[in-house]
């Protein structure tokens, strides 16, 4: 069965570690570290956005993207074993 990903967020001194540690006394429930997923994003719209570069055309910009998602569901699967 493969786990239902969920993402705890909120701002730094807010109490996200303590729910955390909440959570994580369900036994169905995994929580753990923090990820930062948005830098991979962030670095895929710097590759694709100006039409000059080889990133914003077809098929490099779907591809790239593909597998920066393919990236955070390894990253995912990976911690949630």
């Amino acid at each position: 069965m493969t786990p239902d990903p969920f993402f705890l967020c909120g701002f730094g001194k807010s109490g996200t570690n303590w729910v955390g540690n909440l959570l994580n006394l369900h036994p169905a429930v995994r929580c753990t570290g923090e990820w930062h997923f948005q830098h991979f994003l962030h670095a895929w719209e710097e590759f694709a956005k100006h039409p000059w570069q080889l990133g914003s055309n077809e098929p490099a910009r779907r591809v790239a993207r593909a597998n920066v998602e393919r990236l955070i569901r390894e990253c995912l699967a990976t911690t949630a074993e």
